[in-house]
């Protein structure tokens, strides 16, 4: 029906400028680029001095990997948009993007360029104009991410100029801005899946079968005993709690899935929520782009998603989780059906806790936490593995996939492992995800780098550094923590080398990690 309106339009008046150029917006938004190339074209032969439509001809000319054209449309909107002045910072912003768009073609040029003086040119030109984009808009993560990407490969070429912002861009690679990745995310969350395709994708597909091959089993037929701490009374509040879990009509009647929960840290668009739903009672996926959780919403196999990040995520699941024990130790809950989930804010859940969110998890089956293709875009895993830890028991599983690099895992870094020796145990990639060494995570299993954590925020606390609001909590989870520490918070079961995608038809390396909680 619009595009109709909008080419009758044409028809009675083919140099109508505005005609032209929302037909041309109606293409893009329908992907049609090449289509609205050709409207972009004819409206600039009417207004040739407009920076907002050499700006989003630039823009299709991109997305048809036309990136010389896409550059050369790209500086043009900048010289007419530059030329009327900086009124106001929205200006500034699009001048910042116009910039973070001719580096982000250059670097793609570069990364397909064989000759090295020419990759050498078009690096430096992503450099400079990163940089540039950074001084329009000091908040431009993508340019701060991907610039830093570039100046912390070793291989590259380029050279940051002698005025650059570099040193504060570079300062801190420990993790992606989450900025960065929503902006990332969001943008892709329509093609993502569809951009997967060409890459041999095949994270999902690996995390699943290793965890049906090693855990989905059928259920004991054999009678569950009750743990041994039970009370008389609680006993025989078992029987009352679920003969009222079963008159509700949101619930199934059965006992089959392997997991209580399976917990789906940056889950996406879902691409691994259809693998492991039927073998979990309770199926949550997080992740930071609220975009790509209407994506995975689409698939009706998560009964709850949570937009925001996941190191404030875990701190308030974890919360629940030992909240709900306390009061329902011994409720066996039946599986609960889809029946549509919600996307919440993380913000909010942390700030009022999950209250009623969940039912409570069956006590005698594990969850699973995953993370598929995530702690690309985290370095330091730390944090992450302190949280998950937090939140899992015994016998509770952790999957996840990381890239690394074996050539460069034995090579200095600013810091020192625990040995004392010196060693690469994560770096920020060219492609501007981050690798893993194996060393590191095998560390990170064995809960050396949680014990250490703990030591520095006792020391804090004591020396008044910490200025955290939440170091309180902080504080006594890693009380109680330590005192539980074993050397080995965590069994590894499988770490194996994989080729979790392509890139640039060349294989990505990476590993497969699973580890079950000691």
């Amino acid at each position: 029906m619009a595009e109709s309106a909008y080419r009758k339009s044409i028809e009675l008046n083919d140099k109508h400028p505005s005609a032209l150029f929302n037909f041309g917006m109606f293409l893009t938004d329908q992907k049609r680029h090449s289509e609205a190339v050709e409207m972009y074209m004819k409206l600039l032969k009417l207004t040739p001095h407009d920076g907002d439509v050499w700006a989003n001809m630039g823009s299709c000319l991109h997305a048809t990997n036309d990136f010389e054209a896409a550059i050369k449309a790209y500086n043009s909107a900048l010289i007419f948009k530059m030329a009327k002045g900086a009124q106001e910072d929205r200006d500034k912003k699009q001048f910042s993007t116009l910039h973070e768009h001719i580096a982000r073609a250059s670097r793609k040029l570069a990364s397909m360029e064989t000759d090295p003086e020419k990759r050498k040119k078009l690096e430096a030109e992503a450099v400079e104009n990163f940089e540039l984009s950074i001084q329009f808009d000091p908040e431009n993560h993508m340019s701060r991410h991907l610039l830093a990407s570039l100046l912390a490969d070793p291989d590259r070429i380029g050279h940051p100029s002698e005025d650059s912002q570099s040193g504060d861009v570079t300062a801190d690679l420990h993790t992606a801005a989450p900025e960065f990745v929503t902006a990332l995310f969001n943008d892709y969350s329509s093609t993502f899946e569809q951009s997967l395709e060409g890459l041999q994708y095949r994270v999902p597909q690996l995390i699943s079968q290793h965890i049906s091959d090693l855990f989905h089993m059928k259920p004991d037929t054999q009678e569950e005993k009750p743990a041994p701490d039970m009370t008389v009374e609680q006993l025989d509040a078992i029987e009352t709690a679920v003969m009222n879990e079963m008159s509700d009509p949101s619930l199934e009647e059965d006992h089959e899935g392997v997991w209580s929960c399976v917990v789906d840290l940056g889950c996406g668009t879902g691409l691994l929520g259809p693998l492991l739903g039927n073998s979990s009672d309770t199926l949550i996926g997080v992740d930071l782009a609220p975009k790509m959780l209407l994506e995975a919403e689409k698939k009706q196999v998560y009964h709850h998603l949570f937009s925001g990040d996941l190191v404030s995520f875990l701190p308030a699941l974890s919360r629940w989780r030992s909240g709900r024990e306390a009061e329902e130790v011994g409720r066996q809950p039946i599986r609960r059906k889809f029946s549509g989930s919600v996307v919440r804010d993380v913000d909010q859940v942390v700030e009022e806790g999950l209250g009623g969110a969940f039912r409570a998890w069956h006590p005698l089956k594990p969850i699973l936490v995953t993370a598929a293709d995530v702690f690309v875009y985290i370095g330091d895993l730390k944090r992450i593995f302190v949280e998950v830890s937090s939140l899992c028991r015994p016998g509770d599983v952790l999957a996840f996939t990381v890239e690394t690099d074996p050539s460069t895992t034995n090579q200095e870094t600013e810091s020192e492992t625990v040995s004392g020796k010196r060693r690469k145990d994560f770096w920020l990639q060219k492609t501007g995800r981050f690798a893993h060494s194996r060393e590191y995570i095998i560390d990170l299993a064995s809960g050396i780098y949680r014990e250490n954590m703990c030591i520095e925020k006792a020391h804090n606390s004591d020396t008044g550094n910490n200025s955290n609001s939440d170091s309180d909590s902080d504080d006594r989870s890693c009380r109680d923590d330590a005192e539980s520490i074993d050397r080995r918070e965590w069994e590894v079961v499988v770490i194996k080398d994989i080729i979790p995608r392509m890139e640039e038809d060349s294989p990505i390396a990476g590993l497969l990690v699973i580890l079950k909680k000691i």
